[in-house]
């Protein structure tokens, strides 16, 4: 008898411990008792996230994300912002360079629920260095780097991104004064862009396989405003003959923006 109710104790006792763990005052029979456990661990593991992730990202309220996810120790497992981040140039250098988090960026954000966004802050005025350089995405998401500002204000934002693919928009900056030529630089597989805003500055696709619709694009973004300096788009013969192929305007094309200080040079 003595040992029945010291097993009903203790089964009682573990019973308690559920309730104070999950916080409910609800009845839990012992053949409850695996759920729960499973319960326990989910609820441990939810406080640990929130804890980390309202720490790291200051409850929502981070704009600095300067070098935050620039480790190769950051991978597709523990990348799992809880809310979305937004940062400001100047404050965003290096935010992505050389992380392990690989696949579509556009695809990890939608499925965690969250965006990507870049702000001025309160007398910044800096472009988006080196963001996503040396890393693994295939595809990213719409970018809007329009208020990007700064000397190169896009130097080597999408650098050594060999297994970048596409690029789902990107919205270019509106006020800057050159771009920076290293842009895109070692991009081998970057076929797919598309532009917003202008596209007022030298650029170069010379590594990237971009195909006749990213040519077009390419072409109806370019800025046509007075301008007094030659302004070059490099881009792979591939491309040109792509666009020919497609369109078979090149030649027209290349008259056409001439007259607004615009060159094309073929790799």
């Amino acid at each position: 008898m003595a040992k029945n109710n010291n097993l009903g104790d203790f089964l009682k006792g573990i019973a308690d411990k559920f309730r104070s763990k999950l916080g409910t005052a609800d009845t839990i029979n012992p053949q409850n008792f695996e759920d729960k456990i499973d319960a326990v661990y989910d609820a441990a593991a939810q406080k640990a996230y929130d804890d980390f992730w309202d720490t790291f990202q200051k409850n929502g309220s981070r704009t600095d994300y300067q070098y935050a996810f620039s480790s190769p120790g950051w991978i597709n497992d523990n990348f799992k912002p809880k809310y979305n981040i937004v940062s400001w140039f100047g404050s965003s250098a290096c935010m992505f360079r050389g992380s392990g988090i690989s696949g579509s960026l556009k695809e990890i954000l939608q499925n965690l629920g969250i965006t990507l966004s870049f702000i001025q802050g309160p007398g910044r005025a800096y472009g988006a260095a080196d963001i996503f350089s040396w890393t693994q995405f295939t595809e990213l998401p719409v970018i809007d780097l329009s208020l990007a500002n700064g000397e190169n204000c896009l130097f080597r934002t999408f650098s050594a991104c060999t297994k970048l693919h596409t690029i789902e928009k990107l919205i270019m900056p509106d006020s800057c004064p050159s771009y920076g030529t290293q842009t895109f630089e070692t991009d081998y597989s970057l076929k797919n862009i598309d532009f917003g805003g202008t596209i007022k500055y030298t650029l170069s696709f010379q590594w990237n396989p971009l195909t006749a619709d990213s040519m077009k694009n390419i072409f109806d973004h370019l800025d046509t405003a007075e301008y007094g300096e030659t302004r070059t788009i490099t881009v792979k013969t591939g491309t040109k003959t792509a666009y020919d192929e497609k369109y078979g305007d090149w030649d027209a094309k290349a008259a056409e923006f001439a007259a607004h200080s615009w060159t094309f040079a073929l790799v």
